[in-house]
């Protein structure tokens, strides 16, 4: 019911967000009612008795670069001495520790609130891609997210404040608080919350869930915070649907809600673990299900491995990924992206005629170096999989690094090779065939 809220005022808001209302206030100037409205705001912030809930849309990457990507989550608690004290899901650390900074409301075209002071709002806007860990890889850009809001409701209302980003056009949603949800949040629920979603990836890639007289088959994407079900519609075809999501104390919130034509999915609850029969027990629309490891997917492409070798080949370039192999639930358990200066891994079809290059690639004062281990020409199998056997090295990599880039080395001549599952017209995920580590790779 709470996501269900939630989404009502978003809906509102995309609705109304735009329409200019008939201004009755004619007997006062336009100075007196911003500065009114200001005033309105500001005591509506600060006398919250339980703080905000305040869920943050990026929208950024979407005009620059045609990327969709999920959101972040605060709660926020405004005083008025101008500061305000937050908790962000950007990490699991954030999620625990109150970070204070300053903030103010200014008379812009529309009031607006200015988090003037570098907070947990600003992590993922930083233009260092190390630090907002930006979905692109890139510098400049972050999570295309904002940290000066415009408030677009006309007056102070009910339990819900609309913001829209000034620079990013990013949605933004403030809900008033319950005491119990305060203290939730002051209790580390937001970080609890965050590990029982870290539980999914412990089942391994092959994921299934069920409710009610439900199932779909779901795929997580960590590195650009989004989710995707897939599942075979009345006629056996099969069907797919791709959102972003964000950490709530319950579990994860949709940034789109989704819907299979039956019914509407807001977000999932996540209730229990448990790590021996490698169930996750869940709660969604008030109906209990589970998520386990199925052993295999939905359907099988068994051209994709064979498709995806030879469009990098064809294209003399390379696969990237940003965030390496997850393995038995670890994300980049390999620790690639602890090697100095790391900045990508890629897969290289035919970068010699004698074998395909897995690199490393980092980057140093402008000035980029590339090394790792070469593989033989790979085989594919009847079923599915590309199976990749170590032909050499190449490049230098520095002394501190050698003992990551073998385990890069052991992971990708796994004996039982790879399938190769197309998730998109740019982006494979390669799974090992137990489903326990897999990466995604973009071309880009």
């Amino acid at each position: 019911m709470k996501n269900k809220l939630i989404w009502y005022a978003f809906g509102f808001f995309i609705l109304t967000g735009c329409v200019k209302k008939a201004d009755d206030l004619f007997d006062k100037s336009p100075d007196q009612r911003l500065n009114e409205a200001l005033t309105a705001y500001q005591q509506a912030l600060t006398t919250a008795p339980n703080g905000w809930k305040v869920y943050v849309y990026p929208k950024g990457l979407e005009t620059s670069d045609n990327l969709s990507v999920g959101g972040f989550s605060y709660f926020m608690k405004f005083t008025d001495a101008n500061r305000v004290a937050m908790y962000s899901d950007f990490d699991t650390v954030k999620a625990a520790v109150s970070f204070e900074s300053g903030y103010r409301l200014k008379a812009a075209q529309r009031p607006s609130i200015y988090f003037d002071n570098y907070s947990y709002i600003h992590v993922p806007a930083d233009p260092d891609a190390t630090i907002s860990q930006s979905p692109t890889g890139s510098d400049g850009k972050g999570w295309g997210t904002d940290f000066e809001f415009a408030i677009t409701d006309e007056k102070v209302q009910g339990d819900t404040i609309h913001l829209k980003g000034n620079q990013n056009n990013s949605i933004a949603i403030m809900v008033k608080a319950t005491k119990a949800e305060a203290d939730a949040y002051a209790a580390g629920g937001l970080k609890a919350s965050m590990k029982k979603l870290k539980n999914l990836n412990a089942l391994g890639y092959f994921k299934k869930m069920s409710f009610g007289s439900k199932s779909y088959f779901i795929r997580l994407n960590e590195g650009n915070k989004t989710i995707s079900f897939l599942w075979l519609d009345g006629s056996g075809k099969e069907q797919s649907f791709s959102t972003g999501y964000l950490s709530t104390l319950e579990g994860i919130l949709f940034t789109i809600p989704f819907s299979d034509g039956t019914q509407t999915i807001y977000g999932i609850n996540f209730t229990t673990y448990d790590p021996v029969s490698n169930v996750v027990g869940i709660s969604i629309n008030g109906v209990n299900g589970t998520i386990v490891n199925n052993g295999s997917w939905l359907t099988l492409d068994v051209d994709a491995p064979a498709r995806w070798w030879k469009y990098s080949a064809d294209r003399d370039s390379w696969w990237t990924s940003f965030t390496g192999f997850t393995v038995n639930g670890v994300t980049d358990a390999l620790g690639l992206r602890n090697i100095p200066n790391f900045y990508a891994i890629v897969y290289w079809s035919a970068f010699n005629p004698a074998y395909d290059a897995f690199s490393i690639f980092t980057l140093a004062s402008n000035s980029l170096s590339i090394y790792g281990p070469a593989v033989s020409p790979p085989s594919f199998t009847s079923d599915g999989r590309i199976i990749f056997t170590y032909y050499g090295s190449f490049g230098t990599p520095p002394g501190t690094s050698a003992t990551l880039i073998n385990n890069l080395r052991t992971q990708i001549t796994d004996p039982q090779g790879y399938y190769l599952i197309q998730t998109s017209p740019l982006s494979y995920d390669m799974v090992s065939k137990d489903g326990k580590a897999w990466i995604t790779w973009e071309w880009l």
